[in-house]
C-alpha cells in the first residue's frame, strides 16, 4: 500500500509540469475510461440521470455521463494545483457581494461541481479568510498543504471537534465553505421531485454563529479556468427550531436543483443520492426526523458532526405551532 501511495504522489508531481491544456486533454480522455472500468458507478450515474431528468433519452444520458466523467476527472486533477487556476467570479445579487466584502464572515453552501475546492479558493481570493472541511485521503501526506498553499484553512473531517472549530472560525468572521448536496442523515428534503435526506452543516453554522447563508457554485469554462457564482440564500440566519431549519433546507435544495439543471454535465451524478430508506414511513412507524412529526424537541443528527463531541446530539426546540397536540 505504501508503494502504491508513493507511486500516486510521484505521478501527481510529474503531471504538475504539464501545460493546463495537456492536463485537460488527459482528463477528458481518462474520465470515460475510468467510468467504463467502474460498472457500479456507471449504473448509478445512469439511474440518477433517468430519475432526475426523465426527458433524457438513453443516448443522451450516455453522452451526459461521458461529459460528467470528463469534468470530474479534470476537477480532481485541478485540485492538486489550485494556485494555477484562473477564476471568473460573479455575484447573483448585490447583497452577496456586500456580505463577502464586509469581512464579517458567512456560511457558504456549495456543490460537488467541477473542481470541488474552487468555491473555497474563490472565497479565499475574495476575503483572505476562508475555512473548509474535507476528508483528506490517507495516501495524500500533508494533504492540508493543497489548501495551505493558497491560504485556505482546511480541517480534516475525521478530526475530533472539527465542526466546532469551524463554528469558532465562523463566529470570528471567517467564511466557511461546506458541501451541502450529498446524502446525509439530518433532515428530509425533496430533491428533483423525490424524497431524500440531506446534511445540515452549512445551515447549522449559519444558525449557531448568527451569520448569513450564501450559495457558491462553480463550473468549468476551459483548461484551468472556472466561473464561480455567489448568491444570497438567507441574509438573516435561519432559526434554530427544527421547522425553521427544515424550511431553509428545502429552499436551499430548490435552488440547488435549479443550478444543476442549468449545468447538468458539471454536477457529480454518481453519488447514491436517492435511497429506498428515505421514502415516507408507513402509517404508525416513527419518522427519523422530529420535524416530520411536529415533536416538541427536534434532534438533528448532524451527519457532518457525528463523533465530534461527547456531549451527544444537539437538540433544537420546535416552534410552538409545530408541537404535537
Amino acid at each position: 500500500m505504501k508503494i502504491k501511495h508513493a507511486g500516486l504522489r510521484l505521478m501527481i508531481g510529474a503531471l504538475r509540469g504539464l501545460p493546463m491544456r495537456w492536463r485537460q486533454r488527459l482528463a477528458h480522455g481518462l474520465g470515460p475510461v475510468l467510468l467504463q472500468l467502474a460498472p457500479r458507478t456507471r449504473r448509478r450515474l445512469d439511474e440518477n440521470l433517468a430519475l432526475a431528468l426523465p426527458g433524457l433519452a438513453p443516448p443522451s444520458r450516455r453522452r451526459m455521463a461521458r461529459q460528467v466523467s470528463q469534468h470530474i476527472c479534470q476537477g480532481v486533477l485541478d485540485s492538486f494545483w489550485l494556485e494555477q487556476l484562473a477564476l471568473d467570479i460573479e455575484f447573483g445579487d448585490e447583497q452577496a457581494r456586500s456580505i463577502l466584502q464586509s469581512g464579517g464572515g458567512a456560511s457558504v453552501a456549495t456543490l460537488h461541481m467541477g473542481c470541488y475546492e474552487v468555491v473555497a479558493l474563490a472565497l479565499q481570493r475574495l476575503t483572505g479568510r476562508c475555512s473548509t472541511l474535507a476528508k483528506i485521503p490517507a495516501w495524500l501526506q500533508q494533504g492540508e498543504m493543497l489548501y495551505g498553499r493558497v491560504g485556505i484553512d482546511c480541517l480534516d473531517k475525521r478530526q475530533p471537534g472539527a465542526f466546532f472549530r469551524l463554528l469558532d472560525a465562523a463566529r470570528a468572521g471567517r467564511y466557511i465553505a461546506l458541501h451541502a448536496d450529498h446524502h446525509g442523515q439530518d433532515l428530509p428534503v425533496r430533491f428533483f421531485g423525490r424524497n431524500t435526506r440531506a446534511p445540515t452543516g452549512a445551515l447549522l453554522l449559519s444558525a449557531l454563529a448568527r451569520k448569513p447563508l450564501l450559495l457558491g457554485y462553480a463550473w468549468q469554462e476551459g483548461a484551468g479556468r472556472y466561473c464561480v457564482r455567489f448568491e444570497t440564500l438567507e441574509a438573516q440566519p435561519p432559526g434554530r427550531q427544527g421547522a425553521a431549519l427544515a424550511g431553509a433546507l428545502q429552499r436551499l435544495y430548490r435552488r440547488l436543483e435549479q443550478v444543476i439543471r442549468a449545468h447538468p454535465s458539471h454536477w457529480d451524478w454518481s453519488y447514491r443520492r436517492w435511497r429506498p430508506e428515505d421514502q415516507p414511513c408507513p402509517e404508525g412507524r416513527r419518522a427519523r426526523s422530529g420535524a416530520q412529526l411536529g415533536l416538541e424537541e427536534t434532534v438533528v443528527g448532524m451527519d457532518q458532526i457525528q463523533g465530534q463531541a461527547a456531549a451527544g446530539p444537539m437538540i433544537f426546540q420546535a416552534a410552538p405551532d409545530q408541537r404535537a397536540a
